[in-house]
């Protein structure tokens, strides 16, 4: 028994020795440059970059194999002070921070269900079933992927079944933008003074009948837009925030309430349907949206 002791022990002193000249003698010294472009990035190691970890991007960026300002996290002044560690001119104009946004509003109550989901509580397992529960194939699932994929905890679930994001902790990396399956969640920029709420491609009573809240492809607002700084491509109002001054007249004329403005945040009034409305011929708004 005492000689199998002072055999493990006198192994594990042989390996130890072993392991150190090992390192002595593969050491690599580290890139001063890509430590000090490290010390820059927010450490967050989130992926949104394509590397594994910021510390992966600050060797790629002090080998010149990704840009200065690669990860979108760091704001402007760290990438400044990146891009002149490298010699290099800071960009002028510099892209503008991003938040995201859920371009949904179907929440439990305001879109049709066909039947109750009882499966496991992923959007993407929920997505496979059938095109989820919901009469709307493009509306929220509600069970959180989004929220477990932050990295940066800025999102929740809120009363209503949708994602809550909170402004002051998202840092518009993107990464809820990739795990959502129902392509819901956008990078908008944080100055954006009005967002469409919903993804629902159908027009007139096909809308009408899959969410209460959704948007007919009237292009009312495309009218009303005196910036013309929504156009309407899909049925969906597309917004260019280059030209948009967030007069708020496109929300204001929306009948289904599907763009808010933001900051204060505001919305249209959705139009009461007749109980027994069967489509755009019952629709108080008929004659004036355009639907055929």
């Amino acid at each position: 028994m005492f000689g199998t002791i002072i055999l493990v022990a006198a192994l594990g002193a042989l390996f130890g020795l072993v392991l150190a000249f090992a390192s002595h003698r593969l050491h690599v010294e580290a890139d001063p440059l890509a430590k000090n472009i490290n010390e820059l990035l927010p450490g967050a190691n989130c992926g949104a970059c394509g590397y594994p970890g910021c510390s992966a991007l600050a060797e790629a960026i002090a080998g010149g194999k990704a840009g200065h300002n690669s990860c979108a996290v760091a704001d402007a002044n760290a990438q400044n002070k990146i891009a002149a560690l490298l010699g290099a001119k800071p960009e002028t104009g510099s892209a503008e921070p991003q938040i995201a946004a859920l371009q949904c509003n179907g929440y439990h109550g305001n879109d049709t269900h066909d039947y109750n989901y009882k499966g496991v509580h992923d959007c993407h397992m929920a997505a496979r079933l059938l095109n989820a529960p919901g009469k709307c194939s493009s509306s929220c699932l509600g069970f959180g992927t989004c929220a477990e994929a932050c990295p940066f905890n800025a999102i929740t679930i809120g009363a209503n079944c949708l994602p809550q994001i909170d402004p002051a902790k998202c840092k518009g990396c993107g990464i809820c933008v990739g795990s959502c399956p129902q392509k819901l969640l956008r990078l908008l920029p944080r100055n954006a003074k009005v967002r469409l709420v919903c993804s629902n491609t159908d027009s007139g009573s096909a809308a009408m009948k899959a969410c209460q809240s959704s948007c007919i492809g009237c292009g009312i607002c495309a009218r009303t837009c005196p910036n013309h700084a929504v156009t309407m491509a899909d049925d969906l109002p597309q917004i260019d925030y280059a030209k948009c001054t967030g007069c708020g007249l496109c929300s204001q004329k929306c009948p289904r309430g599907c763009l808010i403005k933001i900051n204060p945040p505001t919305g249209g009034t959705p139009v009461n349907m007749p109980p027994k409305s069967k489509g755009c011929a019952h629709c108080p708004l008929a004659e004036s949206c355009g639907i055929k």
